[in-house]
């Protein structure tokens, strides 16, 4: 029985999707994903696919393509560069090795399970059926291509790639974190590693593509972009931002398909002009000193004016240690007492007392029971779980024992990044203080912070956040 008219278009309209998804990649990513996850397309999406399309199709006439890309957060990047990108590659060339690289190892073998997963499918099949895994192949780690040499090869940046070619190499986010991004030394490792172990591998022609959300100006692409300017033999990559806000959007946003106007303000809010420009505005600017806006603090005279039951918690930094007590100008134990609440989407941060001490460690516990009881059981008590202190918490919870609940609050990072999330709501003065005699000293620190003698007040504060951050399900801080 011949097949009807309309059964016949069916069959053809499988056929021209089909066609369609071989012959470009943005029509090959909307068919990979399930039914009830559809691609969001917008801007920066299209003008991806685009640009990937066409590093492959010069490839395919000799002529190489290094390119980096530039993308806020959140917004999908590696959904085409690295989940998607190398199946397509090895389905129209499979023959050709493709390596991947991401900050951790654990986060590449995720994209190349992704990837296996992709090639298994039927949907990826039904459009390259001669592109199979090997039978050889050892899963997530490293796979190939059944009678071809084309193999997919996951690592991690810094890791062992010896011996390793690519004919198309991905680097997708070489940073992790704020806390790595203002390291010099962390930086210089990565530079040390891209120079040195990625570019060696790189095939006469390939395509070499840079995928990142930047953090610090002085990350990699900050020295591709340095030296390309000044060393003319250096190689030239191209260069493609797509800042979370501009004017040639038709909405002034980036990516309306998938965020609202009012997600994007509470992002800018959040992350404050230094993490803003970097992580949102893909165009990091240099820090500069007086990071904690103390003349921005909104000062109330009463709690009367506080938001109205509002939980707190009190966070002590503690001057603990031998070196701590015995240097000419020893550090203090700070307590400091603290509330946030969201309004209109973004973070208030309440500062209701600060407990500042130099005390030898019986009477410092003293005053930590003594304000414990007058804080009173609602208000949990926070400190540091870092070397030297895990003793220290055993202690303090035992003391508190009945009287409050006491938390351990791990710390990392070097101050400065410790301060990552206090600084932008002091710049859009949404640090709320309670006037009291403890505040001269407070404004004193802050303001001299980074540079001034002591910052345990800053510490304190810093770390009475964390807590805060750790029992809020807002949305203002998802990087």
């Amino acid at each position: 029985m011949r097949p009807s008219d309309f059964e016949m278009r069916g069959v053809l309209k499988i056929m021209a999707q089909k066609e369609l998804a071989r012959r470009h990649f943005l029509n090959f990513v909307r068919g990979s994903r399930p039914s009830n996850t559809p691609l969001k397309v917008g801007y920066h999406t299209r003008k991806m696919a685009d640009i990937f399309q066409h590093s492959l199709e010069n490839y395919k006439r000799g002529i190489s393509s290094k390119i980096i890309l530039t993308v806020p957060f959140r917004h999908g990047k590696s959904e085409f560069s690295s989940r998607t990108f190398p199946a397509y590659v090895l389905g129209h060339l499979p023959d050709t090795e493709v390596m991947l690289v991401c900050y951790s190892a654990s986060l590449a073998h995720e994209f190349s399970r992704d990837s296996l997963n992709l090639i298994n499918s039927d949907y990826y099949r039904s459009l390259f059926p001669n592109t199979r895994i090997a039978k050889t192949s050892k899963a997530v780690v490293r796979w190939g291509i059944d009678g071809h040499r084309g193999k997919f090869m996951p690592a991690g940046l810094g890791g062992s790639i010896t011996g390793k070619g690519a004919d198309v190499m991905i680097l997708d986010d070489y940073l992790r974190s704020r806390q790595e991004a203002e390291s010099v030394l962390m930086r210089d490792k990565i530079w040390n590693a891209f120079t040195n172990d990625l570019l060696t591998r790189l095939a006469p022609i390939h395509i070499c593509v840079i995928v990142a959300t930047r953090w610090h100006e002085d990350d990699l692409i900050g020295r591709i972009l340095h030296e390309q300017s000044v060393n003319s033999n250096f190689p030239h990559f191209e260069l493609v931002a797509f800042p979370a806000k501009d004017d040639r959007y038709p909405s002034g946003y980036l990516f309306p398909e998938r965020f609202s106007p009012e997600w994007y303000e509470n992002q800018f809010s959040a992350l404050g002009t230094y993490g803003a420009s970097a992580l949102l505005q893909c165009n990091p600017v240099a820090r500069g000193g007086n990071l904690l806006l103390i003349d921005r603090v909104v000062w109330h005279d009463s709690l009367d004016s506080f938001p109205p039951n509002l939980k707190t918690v009190r966070f002590w930094d503690l001057a603990s240690s031998a070196k701590e007590r015995m240097k000419s100008d020893p550090d203090y134990t700070v307590g400091t007492r603290a509330g946030m609440v969201v309004r209109d989407g973004h973070p208030h941060l309440y500062v209701f007392d600060v407990v500042r001490l130099r005390a030898e460690a019986p009477v410092r516990n003293r005053t930590l029971v003594k304000i414990a009881r007058a804080d009173g059981p609602a208000v949990r008590q926070g400190v540091e779980s870092v070397a030297g202190y895990k003793d220290t918490y055993t202690m303090i919870k035992d003391l508190l024992a009945g009287i409050s609940k006491v938390e351990k609050i791990s710390v990392s990072g070097d101050k400065i990044s410790r301060t990552s999330y206090l600084e932008p709501l002091f710049e859009a003065g949404q640090v709320h203080a309670l006037r009291a005699p403890w505040n001269a000293m407070w404004k004193d620190e802050l303001s001299a912070f980074p540079f001034g003698k002591h910052d345990d007040q800053v510490d304190s504060l810093s770390g009475a956040l964390t807590m805060l951050r750790q029992k809020t399900s807002s949305d203002f801080f998802s990087i």
